[in-house]
């Protein structure tokens, strides 16, 4: 059966540069990035770089060198984004919940990919025409294939790898009878309406936020968390307004813990009862300011903490 995710191991948050979010547990980001799911495609991506000519037209290594060379630049960018999410994982020990955009440290270890590489193909083909000219080229080139592969990875197969890495099995369906993503009784009695979500019945009082990952979803109680199957629009579309309010594509917030709303700039955030900060969509902010009917507090901050707010906002 589905088990609850420990609320100690619900910490470290990922930010893609499409603005989705995928959470991570204690040692998950490390553990996920070595899942044997993950592997196969680290040995794709040396193929496929293989036999991409990034030569300008001069073909300066055979096909068996060019692999090598490709290779040893992939495993060291994979070791630098390992022990990136080491030092992560240590960081939101400390810290508790941490929120970190993955972008800069993929062009990070797409450059340092790239030097490796340039030092290797010295080493075996000795020829360095041109070879720190086109470094820049490739170096962004790289970067973009790691933003593209890091989606397909983050949002595809990483969600099956947490499944694996905590132990999920299917939740049992029974063949007699149809049971909807989302079962929801009469509101009329608040102390014992309950949602069935993911096959788990959860009190909607006691719902405090519900995070999309992938199909499946991170339910937040007052007792305790929960990574349930989704997916997300089912789970949250038909909850009513005066339980909770959507505040973007993949966040939806309680009413009662939610603590007030402030806007910075263009920006729109909601703060809950427990510390947590949820960025609110644009195309939402109408919506929510008037399901919440609640004063929204203006902030104007300075550069430099504009550029550390970053490091808290989600959703």
């Amino acid at each position: 059966m589905n088990q609850p995710l420990p609320q100690e191991d619900a910490r470290l948050e990922i930010v893609l540069f499409s603005g989705d979010i995928v959470a991570f547990g204690r040692g998950e980001l490390a553990r996920g990035l070595l899942h044997r799911y993950v592997l196969i495609h680290y040995l794709f991506l040396c193929f496929f770089l293989s036999i991409v000519d990034t030569s300008s037209g001069q073909p300066i290594a055979m096909m068996e060198e060019r692999a090598i060379i490709i290779a040893s630049g992939v495993v060291v960018a994979v070791v630098v984004l390992l022990l990136v999410a080491l030092v992560l994982d240590q960081i939101a020990a400390r810290r508790g919940r941490f929120c970190i955009s993955a972008s800069p440290f993929l062009f990070t270890a797409a450059a340092i990919g790239v030097f490796v590489g340039d030092v290797a193909e010295l080493w075996i083909v000795e020829n360095s025409t041109q070879l720190w000219l086109r470094s820049g080229a490739l170096a962004l080139f790289y970067y973009i294939l790691a933003e593209a592969v890091a989606h397909l990875l983050m949002l595809v197969v990483m969600p099956r790898v947490l499944r694996d890495l905590r132990g999920y099995v299917p939740w049992p369906v029974e063949p007699a009878v149809s049971v909807p993503p989302l079962a929801m009784f009469p509101v009329a009695d608040a102390a014992v309406d309950q949602l069935e979500i993911g096959g788990r019945l959860v009190n909607a009082q006691d719902l405090i936020r519900i995070t999309a990952e992938g199909n499946y979803l991170r339910v937040l109680t007052q007792q305790d968390r929960m990574y349930l199957p989704g997916p997300f629009g089912v789970v949250v579309d038909p909850l009513p307004e005066q339980l909770g309010v959507r505040v973007s594509r993949s966040d939806w917030v309680a009413r009662s813990a939610v603590r007030g709303i402030r806007r910075e700039g263009r920006e729109m955030f909601v703060d809950l009862h427990d510390g947590a900060t949820v960025r609110v969509a644009n195309s939402r902010q109408k919506v929510v300011t008037s399901v919440l009917d609640l004063p929204v507090q203006r902030m104007r901050l300075s550069a430099k903490a504009q550029g550390g707010a970053k490091s808290i906002q989600s959703g």
